[in-house]
């Protein structure tokens, strides 16, 4: 595991504990309208880094025009759907 990651799918796991119940990795759920699969260690790593660089472009656009639009947020939702985090 790399250090950088393990705080993150730590606290990942809290939440698909208390999203998902006791599924295993690989399994599926509905989350917010969603079918999400629970993520293995390396799965995360590429949807959490997909999720920051999301919340930076939407961060800049924000700072810059003061709108977003309906593609980011989409593409935000689902970033943060597949990482069980509300938005």
């Amino acid at each position: 595991m790399s250090e950088r990651f393990d705080k993150e799918y730590g606290e990942y796991l809290e939440r698909a504990t208390l999203e998902m119940g006791e599924v295993g990795v690989g399994q599926y759920v509905k989350f917010q309208g969603q079918l999400v699969k629970k993520l293995h260690y390396q799965e995360f790593q590429g949807h959490w880094e997909g999720y920051l660089l999301v919340t930076l472009l939407q961060d800049l656009i924000i700072d810059q025009v003061d709108s977003v639009t309906n593609a980011i947020v989409h593409l935000l939702r689902e970033h943060a759907s597949e990482l069980l985090i509300k938005i």
